[in-house]
């Protein structure tokens, strides 16, 4: 093959053995006058451009292959050679018989005269397209990225293998009550409730060993002012070109409100609608639960059951509305009597079972006296006529099950009932009160 345009001895500085080489070359070699006229290009034009070399010789790049936009950048390099640089390297886009742009990596040299003087330029520029749409993509995907993470309706942080905290976004900031300058100053696990931390290290430890790349857990951050967020976490582990950790990818979803509902709901579901005390299917939860801790240790603590007597008068007499006014008053009443640990059921119509916790005999007899009389006072206060319970106690015993401890205290309660009502009688004793 050989160039096309002008002999290559009409161009300064260009032997005939070089202009044989250029053009072989699969790289597009082109020669300008100092102004930056095309004088000289090889055939590689045709693969690269699709467009003959003579269709190039004698224009400006600008007119022929250079984007408008990019031949600002090209002038800037020319005039740098002008000034005695004798080299410079740029990248610019090309445009092609296709219509489809071309991205080309340039180096541009000044060609001199055995004097020395400049006498025109040289460019030797290799096809870089798929490595610019590469970029690109990178750059775009980058953009998405950092679009998504900044504005993202849900808290994201970025964390390094050490904890501490690279990135994070307004919605994280917003959740945890601290500004990114205070987060950027904080380690991760400061971040984490310490109820939560052990579990929540020994997680990413696992991340960090390569046992998983991604989990999804709930747990509590704490923010300044003591308050706690419960918060739904996907973690994801980035690893750079070495399988190497790089850092942590952390999605962090506020589902405070979601937790307390669920908590309302659960709780409604062991309550009593109309008197708000622990219904039947808590007391079964709570008593279970007692009885297992009684068992590695001393007993401490006993079941009273109590029951109104002659309630069904009550409803006859002056109606369920003002019935439902003593149980609703009977209640309220207790509860300020009872304390943190103890547990007060509602099982039936007029039947109730109080749970107390942490008591000895005497301290447990002395509560459920005191919940006889405060009954007796909350019904004459609704109605205006004297009333009574009857109460049987059962003091809890080491490895007894749920329902001997019941039957206990309902032989007991029997009794009061038998022995005249509006008493107490302790199971293990057979005692009156």
């Amino acid at each position: 093959m050989t160039t096309s345009f002008v002999p290559p001895r009409a161009v300064i500085g260009l032997p005939d053995e070089l202009a044989a080489v250029l053009s072989g070359m699969a790289d597009l070699v082109t020669v300008h006058d100092l102004d930056g006229r095309i004088r000289l290009v090889s055939e590689s034009s045709r693969a690269i451009l699709g467009t003959a070399p003579a269709d190039l010789v004698g224009r400006m790049p600008e007119e022929s292959f250079v984007y408008a936009e990019d031949a600002l950048e090209l002038d800037a390099a020319i005039d740098r050679l002008r000034k005695g640089d004798e080299t410079v390297e740029l990248t610019f886009r090309a445009r092609t018989e296709s219509g489809q742009p071309q991205w080309l990596e340039s180096r541009i040299g000044t060609m001199r005269d055995s004097t020395g003087a400049a006498g025109g330029l040289v460019a030797i520029s290799r096809v870089v397209t798929e490595r610019e749409q590469t970029h690109e993509a990178l750059r775009q995907s980058e953009a998405s990225f950092s679009s998504a993470f900044d504005y993202s309706p849900i808290g994201m942080v970025i964390t390094a293998p050490d904890f501490s905290l690279l990135r994070v976004n307004d919605a994280f900031c917003e959740l945890t009550r601290r500004s990114r300058a205070e987060l950027h100053r904080v380690s991760w696990r400061e971040l984490i409730h310490p109820d939560d931390l052990e579990s929540s290290l020994e997680l990413i430890d696992r991340i960090l060993g390569g046992q998983m790349r991604t989990t999804m857990i709930e747990r509590r951050y704490l923010r300044p002012d003591g308050s706690v967020v419960n918060a739904v976490m996907s973690i994801t582990l980035v690893r750079d070109e070495k399988d190497r950790p790089l850092h942590l990818v952390t999605q962090v979803l506020d589902v405070t409100d979601r937790h307390r509902l669920e908590t309302y709901l659960e709780d409604l579901a062991l309550r009593d609608p109309l008197t708000g005390a622990h219904n039947r299917r808590a007391l079964e939860v709570e008593l279970s639960s007692r009885l297992a801790a009684e068992s590695t240790g001393a007993p401490g603590g006993a079941l009273v059951l109590l029951d109104i007597d002659h309630f069904k008068n009550v409803n006859d007499t002056f109606g369920h509305g003002t019935g439902d006014d003593v149980l609703r008053h009977l209640v309220a009443e207790w509860r300020h009597r009872l304390r943190r640990n103890d547990v007060l059921v509602r099982t039936g119509g007029d039947e109730f079972v109080v749970l107390l916790g942490d008591a000895d005999p005497e301290s447990a007899e002395s509560v459920a006296r005191d919940l006889l009389s405060l009954a007796d006072a909350a019904i004459l206060t609704v109605t205006g006529v004297a009333s009574s319970v009857s109460a049987g106690m059962a003091l809890f015993r080491q490895g007894e099950e749920p329902a001997d401890l019941l039957r206990r205290a309902d032989e007991a309660l029997y009794l009061a009932k038998r022995a005249g009502r509006g008493r107490l009688v302790i199971e293990s004793t057979g005692a009156l009160s």
